[in-house]
């Protein structure tokens, strides 16, 4: 019975990601209870790891099915990319970082104050009170403006998208909003698109996202497979990967519609790796890059330096230094107000728990989080941050950050995935080792 329940506990974490999907907006009670009940899956069942029976060594036929599913499932995830570039299909987050990346080829700073490129946020803050009494655009002009841009991805045309403000003190407000309408994304992920969009115009971007998934999935592979004393596919070398590519979250949301986290989340998941097996260096380089392409969750990882050297926190900050200082040069109050204040400043939406809360039961929720980050920071820290307590505290740390968000956007979810998949598959490797009867499996301190 050991594999079925080892079978079971897989399929049900990968059915909890998967009705996310299901329930989307109008649904942020829902999606609370299933982000608690991603967390009771993931850490109820390691603790009768001792029942599970799990022999080390898996039967042949159920290895050769999963691999092949998971072979299936990656071929899936490649079609569905490589038909979204073919069809020219137009998805939000690809238009944005699209041009972005023309705009930053005609000397366009895309986080300038005037520059426009969050056209969600645009057409929303275009009719906000204060913007109406403050303007002298109306919603409907400024939205036919930005269909314009948005054909000739013109300079000139996005200039007109900017109301002129009055610079009076009461219009402070609308002048702050009309200034955070600019790229939302850090310039890593700028940079992640910028060759293949180059070369291949818009189809580029949902080729970076297939070199991305591969990437990404060669590493969760690799990472699982060199723990093993065998160069025979193991079992725990694809459950990573049954749950990166199991649910439709992943090929819905990046392949199929152009959603812009797999860059960071590479980059985050590789730093991890990289820390696990001493290279402080490199690692630290990989989560500077990581922030420098999406600020959060990326920064939840920041914490895992404090088991390195403390040169690693050198080489973290430098990297990130590198990746906004020109444009911190460029236009320092622009790029503030576009990565750091709109966090602050937006609106949550029905997606969120936090949406459906009182503002003190909000607090409270995330005095909590904070409490049991510190917590578990600590705890780590006294244990020399061996990769069980890395993980656990990976967890929590996403886990809870959605849990307590204003926002809570299924793409978030892809930041989880890896995680997840890693903790099932180290949770199973440590059951195999105890029916096995070998030593301590890597990371099980």
């Amino acid at each position: 019975m050991g594999f079925v329940a080892a079978a079971a506990w897989v399929a049900i974490s990968a059915g909890l990601f998967q009705l996310f999907q299901r329930y989307d907006w109008e649904e942020g009670k829902v999606r609370g209870l299933l982000l608690i009940a991603l967390a009771l899956t993931a850490f109820v069942p390691p603790l009768f790891a001792k029942r599970l029976r799990l022999r080390a060594e898996a039967p042949p036929w159920l290895r050769n099915l999963t691999f092949l599913g998971v072979g299936l499932l990656l071929l899936l995830h490649v079609r569905s990319g490589y038909l979204s570039a073919r069809r020219d299909v137009r998805s939000e987050m690809g238009e944005i970082h699209y041009r972005a990346v023309k705009l930053l080829n005609r000397g366009v700073n895309p986080y300038a104050a005037t520059t426009v490129l969050d056209s969600g946020s645009y057409e929303s803050i275009i009719g906000f009170d204060s913007v109406q009494r403050c303007g002298d655009l109306s919603p409907s002009e400024g939205r036919a403006r930005l269909n314009r841009f948005w054909s000739s991805i013109d300079p000139g045309e996005m200039k007109a998208l900017i109301p002129h403000l009055r610079s009076s003190p009461d219009c402070a407000e609308a002048r702050s909003w009309m200034s955070m309408v600019g790229l939302k994304y850090g310039p890593v992920m700028l940079l992640s698109y910028y060759p293949l969009v180059v070369v291949f115009g818009r189809p580029g971007i949902y080729l970076t996202h297939i070199v991305l998934l591969l990437a990404l999935a060669a590493l969760l592979f690799w990472r699982q497979q060199s723990l093993e004393e065998t160069s025979s596919v193991t079992l725990p070398a694809l459950v990573p990967l049954a749950i990166l590519m199991g649910p439709s979250l992943l090929r819905f949301l990046t392949l199929q519609h152009s959603d812009a986290d797999l860059a960071p989340t590479l980059l985050a998941v590789l730093g991890l790796v990289l820390l696990e097996r001493g290279h402080h260096r490199a690692g630290a380089v990989s989560l500077g890059l990581s922030v420098g392409a999406k600020l959060f969750p990326a920064l939840l990882y920041l914490p895992l330096l404090l088991g390195a050297p403390r040169k690693a926190w050198a080489w973290a900050l430098g990297t990130m230094a590198l990746a906004f200082g020109p444009f911190v040069a460029w236009d320092a109050e622009g790029l503030w107000h576009n990565l750091i204040l709109f966090n602050f400043a937006r609106y949550g939406d029905s997606t969120a728990l936090g949406f459906y809360l009182s503002a003190p039961a909000r607090n409270a929720l995330l005095a909590v989080y904070v409490a049991v980050l510190l917590i578990l920071v600590v705890q780590a820290h006294r244990r020399g941050w061996p990769s069980l307590r890395r993980l656990a505290y990976l967890l929590v740390a996403h886990l809870g950050l959605f849990l307590t968000a204003k926002v809570f956007h299924n793409n978030y979810l892809v930041w989880l995935l890896p995680l997840y998949g890693i903790w099932l598959a180290d949770s199973l490797r440590r059951a195999a080792y105890v029916e096995g009867g070998g030593s301590a499996p890597f990371g099980a301190r």
